[in-house]
């Protein structure tokens, strides 16, 4: 009777233990990828490369295959233009047409190729931009400090409109994978759907409570995710304006992404990566590593790579959930 009892016992204490760490079971702990030697503020997959802006102002160039950087970066210490003698806000690119663009917090926006030589510079009239986006027609869209959005022909950097979008910051830009659409996110807590024709607004999309940080569009442009000050990270139907809460958090969700057809990546906890399930709001995986706030995710190949404000960039595998 007594050998039962004991085996009762511990059959229910694995079963217990199972239910309460099945939300964190895949959790990992491993070295970064890389250490910037400044605080991330932008990091973006770009074929086979990851280009990364930090707050000494350098854009630099990693690679993927061994994590180590390639041989060509930009800083302001190696360029005629002494154009980022402050912080780099974002570095993202565009691997078809082979264009990186950066901005700074002095107000210069550059657009380089992708071995990090400028092409073009454009001196951004609001001061700075936090956020931009690439889009069709050989655009670029970026949103700036005083809420404005602005659409600049390339190569040139050329004006072709402006509009006032938001009465505060924009913090992030998200251009619609057809092209046709921009979201802006703001301290404003409301997501302005705009054309990318011309700027006018199609719809605001209404549901957070303070600030939005990040935005990224589904790949068949129906549906945006977005995290925000109000600690929520919500899935929204543009079309409708509904929306679904896949997680709430106790600190701010600083960066969130849509990744293939059915699963989001954001910052959770500050310095944890979790992973979850669009269709079903279940939190897949919770990946540990960084020490410090994530504030940029990217993607490429069957791994997530995230950012962090110590300087850190973590790889993590989720080719099991794909």
């Amino acid at each position: 009777m007594g050998e039962v009892i004991v085996r009762v016992f511990w059959v229910g204490v694995v079963f217990f233990t199972a239910i309460f760490l099945s939300a964190d079971s895949y959790a990992i702990s491993q070295k970064p990828f890389y250490e910037a030697k400044s605080y991330i503020n932008s990091i973006n997959v770009c074929g086979m490369v990851l280009y990364l802006a930090t707050n000494d102002g350098t854009v630099e160039a990693i690679s993927l295959k061994d994590g180590k950087p390639v041989e060509y970066r930009f800083e302001k210490s190696k360029t005629p233009f002494g154009s980022f003698n402050s912080s780099a806000y974002f570095a993202f690119c565009e691997l078809e047409r082979g264009w990186v663009a950066a901005s700074s917090s002095s107000g210069k926006l550059i657009l380089l190729d992708t071995k990090l030589k400028v092409i073009s510079t454009y001196n951004i009239p609001e001061t700075h931009s936090y956020s931009a986006a690439f889009m069709q027609g050989d655009f670029i869209i970026i949103g700036t400090v005083y809420g404005t959005v602005r659409a600049l022909r390339l190569p040139g950097l050329n004006p072709v409109w402006s509009i006032k979008a938001n009465w505060d910051a924009i913090k992030t830009v998200s251009v619609n994978p057809a092209g046709t659409l921009l979201a802006t996110g703001s301290n404003d807590s409301r997501i302005q759907i705009r054309s990318t024709a011309d700027g006018k607004k199609v719809k605001t999309l209404k549901g957070h409570k303070d600030g939005i940080y990040t935005l990224s569009w589904s790949a068949n442009g129906k549906h945006i995710l977005s995290g925000s000050k109000d600690r929520r990270l919500l899935y929204w139907n543009v079309e409708t304006g509904d929306f679904i809460e896949l997680h709430k958090d106790f600190t701010y969700i600083y960066s969130a992404m849509i990744v293939g057809d059915n699963l989001a990546v954001a910052s959770t906890n500050e310095n944890e990566v979790s992973l979850f399930s669009i269709a079903s709001k279940v939190k897949l995986a919770t990946f540990k590593g960084h020490s410090t706030v994530i504030v940029s995710f990217s993607y490429g190949n069957g791994y997530v790579y995230s950012g962090s404000a110590s300087g850190e960039i973590y790889r993590w595998n989720i080719r099991e959930y794909l």
